[in-house]
């Protein structure tokens, strides 16, 4: 039998800890086919030493316990290896045209993403290296979701840099020893025994009252019987000058651009649902913990935000209403999603995503590395696995803002979804025009 330390006690010395609760709900999906991994490339161009890249991956893995992390065949566990070597493949492109190339690297990309891992003997993580020339190579990093979040993504790929960088400078490293994902669960556990978690329960507990709404948005094909994870993505470029009336519209009404912003996608929303109470989720960090902003593990969640439309409000008192229901949920965000989902215990639809349908982000981009010698980008994920009808994801670009709707193939047709895009821009310049007006 397993020997697993539960979350309430010390286990700083201990290799075996319990899975939290949002690392469950991540190996349930997993059990169900949800597609789990995350992907990013990140193409390197100069005079790349190999050797030393190695070596600065390998201490990657030295330096966060949650990338040598396992999981236990029931769900239960995740067992910390003391130490894992690292191997990664190094596949020549260079005999290809670039037409060629750029088509069998986005194949790969896709089906690398696709490929399961073993979560019970690991590792939860995939290295690959591409080579199209002496000057030109690109890194390929897939991790299981169970063991890193976004954050941690940026944080991987920050120390990678800062470690190759000081390696072929030949000085030592200078970065510091980060906390530990079991660290980071037993404070978690110390707060979830506070009178402030108590707090934060119940509120969430007030706003999920039932009748909880089920988002019905008009689709293009009958949903199935069973929830399918086949994605597509529609974007749209938000113009300069719509950006900067909306970047006004949230300074005249002491807003955030993030407010601002799902403020038109929740009023996108009740228009085409008809219905006047949705929900909408946007992730948070979860790393209010202090030190937890240097570590990989997997911290981030759902915050669910409710509108509720008692009548037609104007933009601007919608916008207001907006405002405070999201000030509010930023007050209680340290509660866990996967905890409320248990609290709530909802009825199981195998067709539907739990409580929210549909979520949002103002993705903060991830931080290119620096790499000395070297000219280092990201290339930009083909798809995001996420498993609701639709995520709109909204990043800034030279001035501008990208609109990409991330969603579910089964129920909607790329027509539709870009008339979506279109219909969120006319509402986010409809509510411009009329802050002007006032």
């Amino acid at each position: 039998m397993t020997d697993i330390v539960s979350l309430g006690e010390p286990f700083s010395s201990r290799n075996t800890i319990a899975l939290t609760e949002a690392q469950q709900h991540r190996w349930i999906e997993s059990q169900m086919g949800k597609p789990t991994s995350k992907t990013v490339a990140l193409e390197l161009q100069g005079p790349l030493s190999i050797d030393i890249l190695h070596r600065s991956l390998q201490q990657v893995v030295d330096r966060h316990e949650a990338l040598r992390t396992t999981i236990d065949r029931d769900g239960t566990a995740q067992h910390i290896s003391s130490a894992l070597a690292i191997d990664f493949p190094l596949i020549s492109f260079s005999h290809f045209t670039a037409d060629e190339r750029d088509e069998k690297i986005k194949q790969w990309l896709k089906d690398e993403n696709a490929r399961p891992f073993n979560l019970i003997q690991g590792p939860l993580f995939r290295f690959s290296l591409f080579r199209w020339s002496e000057q030109w190579h690109l890194l390929v990093v897939t991790v299981h979701r169970i063991v890193v979040d976004s954050w941690s993504i940026n944080i991987f790929f920050q120390d990678l840099g800062a470690l190759y960088t000081d390696a072929s400078k030949g000085i030592a490293c200078k970065l510091e020893q980060p906390m530990q994902f079991r660290e980071f669960i037993q404070l978690q556990a110390q707060m979830d025994q506070s009178i402030e978690m108590s707090r934060h329960e119940q509120h969430w507990l007030q706003a999920c009252t039932h009748p909880l709404p089920i988002l019905e948005l008009p689709i293009d094909h009958s949903r199935l019987l069973i929830k399918t994870y086949h994605r597509a993505q529609q974007s749209l470029i938000i113009t300069t000058s719509l950006y900067r009336k909306i970047k006004h519209l949230s300074r005249a009404y002491n807003s955030t651009l993030f407010m601002t912003l799902l403020t038109g996608y929740a009023a996108l929303l009740h228009r085409l649902s008809q219905q006047d109470d949705i929900f909408i989720g946007f992730p948070t960090s979860g790393r209010s913990i202090c030190g937890s902003e240097s570590m990989i593990g997997y911290c981030s969640h759902l915050i669910p935000c409710r509108s509720q439309l008692a009548e037609k409000p104007t933009w601007i008192d919608y916008l207001k209403y907006m405002k405070q229901n999201l000030l509010s949920a930023y007050e209680h965000q340290d509660y866990p999603y996967a905890r409320l989902l248990n609290k709530l215990n909802l009825p199981y639809d195998p067709a539907r995503p739990p409580l929210v349908a549909v979520t949002f982000d103002l993705e903060v981009p991830i931080t290119t590395p620096l790499m000395n010698n070297l000219e280092v980008k990201f290339l930009q994920p083909l798809i995001l696995y996420s498993g609701v009808d639709i995520h709109l994801n909204i990043i800034e670009i030279n001035k501008s803002l990208l609109a990409t709707a991330d969603y579910n193939l089964d129920l909607f047709d790329s027509a539709t979804m870009q008339q979506f895009l279109a219909h969120y821009q006319n509402i986010l310049t409809a509510m411009c025009d009329a802050a002007l007006q006032r």
